[in-house]
């Protein structure tokens, strides 16, 4: 039986590289220091945000924005998505490794729990289970990024401009949350460093 175990900050960050490698390889080398503004910059757009957006036809900033938004971690002076996140029931939970991740989603599923948010994403099991399919394909980056892409683009459809599709990305129904949401959002794509 496995059960959801905080992670030692020290283990969590030994283990932190090999995600960073596999979603962010050119932004490691991303150096601003903290201590010269009190608002956090971002790295670049790492390749697989670009990839994926450049393949279904949305703004790579749109997608890597709403990512800080859902699952940034911060070390010293990086900041990036997490890929192995889970928000169980409002209760958010990081792993070390996609195992864990995956595991654990399996486990709390079995449990009957549907309200989960998964990966850097954060695409809730109960809404999309149909396009997340399976918890390993749930937390694999690409498809992450992949299901939430095409959630974006369904809500640009169905909105006038992309502030209102970010924000129905969030919450559809209340427009107050969407629009608070969106405008997180739209901050952050503000502090992207585009290099």
């Amino acid at each position: 039986m496995t059960t959801h175990t905080p992670i030692p900050r020290r283990a969590f960050l030994a283990k932190a590289p090999c995600a960073l490698v596999l979603l962010a390889a050119p932004a490691l080398s991303y150096a601003r220091s903290d201590a010269r503004s009190q608002r956090r910059t971002y790295p670049p757009i790492p390749p697989a945000y670009r990839q994926v957006a450049q393949s279904l036809g949305l703004p790579a900033t749109i997608l890597y924005g709403v990512a800080i938004q859902e699952s940034v971690m911060v070390w010293k002076t990086l900041a990036l998505p997490w890929p192995w996140t889970l928000n169980v029931r409002a209760v958010p939970r990081r792993y070390t490794s996609y195992a864990e991740a995956v595991a654990d989603l399996r486990y709390v599923l079995a449990q009957g729990v549907r309200n989960v948010d998964c990966g850097a994403m954060q695409v809730n099991w109960r809404y999309h289970s149909e396009k997340l399919r399976t918890p390993p394909l749930a937390l694999d980056p690409w498809h992450n990024l992949t299901v939430a892409a095409s959630i974006l683009l369904e809500q640009r459809a169905a909105t006038s401009n992309w502030f209102d599709a970010v924000g129905s990305y969030h919450n559809p129904t209340d427009q107050g949350r969407a629009d608070n949401y969106a405008r997180s959002v739209f901050a952050h794509i503000a502090r992207i460093e585009h290099v």
